[in-house]
């Protein structure tokens, strides 16, 4: 004998899904009434709101919106409504994903690096060697390295040393 789940207990589940909990709170409530609505699975859900996180990366309409304007362009009984719509977004989802990624966002941050300049240097120095910051208490590439005071020339992201030496200049014999 099956017993009936309730579709308000299913729900109060579902919304510890970390990936609802970080959607804002209009895909929230949109998801929150069509899976209520609809009486959307569990697994549904997860997968509603899996496509709702892409579309607001992706700047697409919401999954709200999306779901409205399927609704309105099908005419069938509520549960092959839920069906067809589902999966029409599904696979709108889909073919996104499969299209070549644009970063072309509004609000896209420009980053720059500062160019690297090379300074000649006279001397007999042993350059290349352990990097000076290496040791099992550091975050460091434990690679071989042109001396840091001399300019090293890997630029690691992470290399504190780096900066304290001839903002960024590289040095070449």
């Amino acid at each position: 004998m099956k017993t009936k789940i309730d579709i308000n207990s299913r729900f109060d589940s579902f919304q510890k899904y970390s990936l609802y909990q970080g959607l804002d709170k209009k895909s929230k409530d949109d998801i929150k009434d069509i899976g209520l609505e609809h009486q959307l699975t569990f697994q549904e859900l997860k997968q509603l709101t899996d496509m709702a996180v892409d579309f607001q990366m992706w700047e697409e309409p919401g999954i709200g919106t999306q779901w409205k304007q399927n609704t309105q362009s099908l005419n069938y009984s509520n549960k092959q409504l839920k069906e067809n719509v589902f999966n029409s977004i599904k696979s709108h989802w889909k073919s996104l994903k499969k299209n070549e990624t644009t970063y072309t966002r509004k609000n896209k941050r420009n980053y720059s690096s500062a160019g690297r300049k090379l300074k000649e240097i006279n001397g007999d120095n042993e350059v290349f060697g352990m990097c000076p910051v290496a040791s099992e208490k550091t975050v460091c590439c434990n690679l071989k390295t042109i001396d840091v005071a001399q300019g090293c020339g890997l630029g690691c992201s992470y290399c504190s040393i780096q900066t304290f030496y001839e903002n960024g200049s590289i040095a070449v014999e």
